[in-house]
Parts: C-alpha cells; structure tokens; sequence
C-alpha cells in the first residue's frame, strides 16, 4: 500500500501499519472475491489503491469534509464498500451504516467486515428507496455519502430523507456535470437541502475531473419522498 501511503499524505491523513495492513488484506479480499461475483473491473493493485482506497478518501480535505471522526455516515449503494469501508479504516469511530441492494455484494460486506475485525457498522440488505422512509433510519444520519450510484436529481430525493438538519450529502462525481447540477437544483430545494460549492479533487492526481458534489440539509424533507422503489431513477425530479 505505498501508493496510498503516499497519497493520503497529501490530505494529511497518516496510517500506521496495522490500517495499511487492513487496507492490503481488503485488496486481496476484493480480488479472491471478484472472481466469483462481479465487485469491480479494477483489479491493478496500484489503480484499486488510487481509484478505490484514495478516491473514496478525497472527501477527507480539510476544504471539503473535515473531521470526520464520531460521525453517523450513510454509504448508499455500497457495492464492494466504496467509499464506506476506506472511510472506517481511517476514521475508526464513525459509526457506519451500508446500504445495498444485491445480496452477493452484502454477503462480501459481511465476510470482509468480520476478516478486518471492524465494529460500529451496520449492513442494510435493502433498497435505499425503503430506508430512507423508515422512522429508524430517516434524518438520523450527520453524512450521507454516495459514488457512482445516480445522477445528482435522483441522489438528492434518496439520500436528502436520510440526514438529519445541518448533515451533507457528499456525492463523488467525474467529468463534466454542469448539466446535472442545473438539472439537480429543484429536487435539492425540494427535499430540503442547498447546493455548496463543489469540490475539485488535486487535477495532479485524477486527470478526468474527479469532484465532491456537497449537499447541506437545511430543512425537513417532505414525508412524501422518497417515492416508491425505482421511481426517483425512473422519473426524477426535474
């Protein structure tokens, strides 16, 4: 894990060997898994500890979302733990709650989550849709955070509900998305929430635009939303 070593640096988040090590046995976890279900395309050490690990760690800087320790986070669409699980291993008093869908990718959360020997992490085999209205879940979460789930209308109806008033939600985004901010700004008020700057990820680093879309939730969400189970894809809010 020199590469990420190296890298965190720069967001001035230092690891000891033991979270380096965590960090070494969830690659070799991540590809002995892979080749049974589909968890990522990205299986190069170097571009999983660059693309993965310290991707999922660009939120960390102290000009987008700093400190992070004692925090309630929310990963949507966890997929193989990205960005929660990097998150955890460096931050090891956020109490973390991952949310996903397809069973195959929960029960490589679980086995993963058991082998690093982590704790204050709850594993959520639902679709967001139905968290996001459950009482036990809803405006609890101080952070919400999401990479490469949806576009930003849809995100803001499923991940809005979710925190409570003063949380973020921080969606990881590449590329040129003017478009999808224009097209996100009435479902952001709608829900609750006003749109901040976003925030350019080091260009030296990611050379295709990697950027942190940061939601601030002002207000309560309408009890309305989020609607029904693959409506917000479907038919967003624009």
């Amino acid at each position: 894990m020199k590469l990420l070593n190296k890298l965190t640096k720069n967001i001035n988040i230092e690891f000891n060997n033991h979270i380096l090590n965590q960090f070494e046995q969830y690659y070799e976890l991540l590809i002995s898994w892979n080749k049974k279900i589909n968890l990522t395309s990205i299986t190069n050490k170097k571009e999983v500890q660059l693309i993965h690990f310290f991707d999922s760690l660009t939120i960390c800087n102290e000009y987008c979302f700093n400190p992070l320790n004692g925090l309630k986070i929310a990963d949507v669409g966890s997929g193989a733990g990205f960005p929660g699980i990097p998150l955890k291993l460096a931050f090891p008093s956020i109490n973390l709650t991952l949310i996903e869908s397809v069973t195959k990718k929960t029960n490589f959360l679980e086995h993963l989550i058991n082998q690093l020997n982590l704790n204050n992490i709850t594993i959520l085999n639902e679709r967001i849709e139905d968290v996001a209205t459950n009482t036990k879940y809803r405006e609890t979460f101080d952070c919400v955070v999401s990479r490469g789930v949806a576009k930003l209308p849809t995100l803001a109806e499923l991940t809005l509900p979710l925190l409570k008033l003063g949380g973020y939600s921080l969606c990881y985004k590449k590329g040129d998305i003017n478009e999808e901010i224009k097209k996100a700004n009435y479902p952001i008020k709608l829900l609750g929430g006003i749109l901040e700057k976003p925030y350019l990820i080091n260009s030296d680093i990611f050379t295709d635009s990697r950027k942190i879309i940061k939601i601030n939730k002002k207000s309560h969400s309408p009890e309305k939303y989020p609607r029904k189970s693959g409506i917000p894809q479907k038919r967003p809010l624009i």
